[in-house]
């Protein structure tokens, strides 16, 4: 098993998981997908996360696959979050991505305007 490593997809303005819940169910139809994952909740903000947990390498994939899934089949507020996984822990391409509600298409993080 891999250290504890527990990215996640944060979805923002609603705290309401019936869609959400939907996507997955659907994603996990269609991929095939195995990685764990369970939510997080903020009480005093509109938002809760998807977390992973990350115990194999195809993980990391997945959770990007994920992602892209809710921003393709929803009108969600999203942003996805590697929670500081330490460099050269994968392979994969591990982009912070956002994509506000209504945008086409997700956006690369812009991490240095905060």
């Amino acid at each position: 098993m891999m250290m504890k490593i527990h990215p996640y997809v944060e979805v923002l303005e609603t705290t309401d998981t019936k869609l959400t819940e939907k996507l997955i169910e659907e994603w996990r139809k269609e991929t095939g997908a195995t990685v764990p994952l369970w939510f997080n909740f903020y009480d005093d903000e509109d938002l809760f996360e998807v977390r992973a947990t990350i115990e194999k390498m195809e993980h990391f994939p997945e959770v990007d696959s994920l992602f892209h899934y809710m921003c393709e089949h929803s009108d969600l507020s999203l942003h996805l979050d590697w929670d500081e996984t330490p460099t050269r822990t994968t392979d994969f391409e591990m982009r912070y991505l956002d994509r506000p509600s209504g945008a086409p298409h997700p956006v690369p993080e812009d991490r240095f305007n905060f």
